[in-house]
């Protein structure tokens, strides 16, 4: 995905899609994880209103996300000059389906400056929200507004 990933297929072999983005979540590490990003990389979900910035933000974000899903596959992955769009689909919260695209905005070195998550169905949505407000009350910072709602 970036420029320092070195993950990459060699030249004429494929690589499942998510390959890099997986790689990237992987770090443990606040620095190994922080290379692929910008320092003011934006994070955009359809899990809250505003946004929050940082890699430090993202890998709260993300580790907490991981702690979601009981299984998530990347089905599908198309990139360009600017950005990479990841298609997926797992499960969650007792084996209900979550589907969703991440799209990774990236500048010419390949160094991630914004990334959108989005999921469906909204009822997932909804729950996804909920439980991360509670697990991450207040560590990603004053733009986050949670999303909330009656699914009736």
């Amino acid at each position: 995905m970036t420029a320092n990933d070195s993950t990459g297929p060699a030249q004429g072999e494929t690589q499942a899609p998510g390959t890099r983005w997986r790689a990237i979540l992987r770090h443990q590490e606040a620095q190994a994880f922080a290379v692929a990003f910008h320092a003011d990389v934006v994070l955009e979900t359809a899990l809250f209103d505003g946004h929050t910035e940082g890699p430090a933000a993202l890998q709260i974000f993300f580790n907490a996300m991981r702690g979601l899903y009981e299984e998530i596959h990347f089905v599908r992955e198309t990139a360009s000059a600017e950005s990479t769009v990841l298609e997926w689909e797992g499960a969650a919260f007792g084996g209900r389906v979550v589907t969703g695209v991440t799209i990774l905005d990236h500048d010419t070195n390949g160094t991630i400056t914004r990334v959108r998550l989005f999921h469906r169905p909204y009822a997932m949505v909804l729950d996804c929200a909920e439980t991360l407000a509670r697990s991450l009350a207040g560590q990603l910072g004053p733009g986050v507004r949670w999303l909330s709602g009656s699914r009736s």
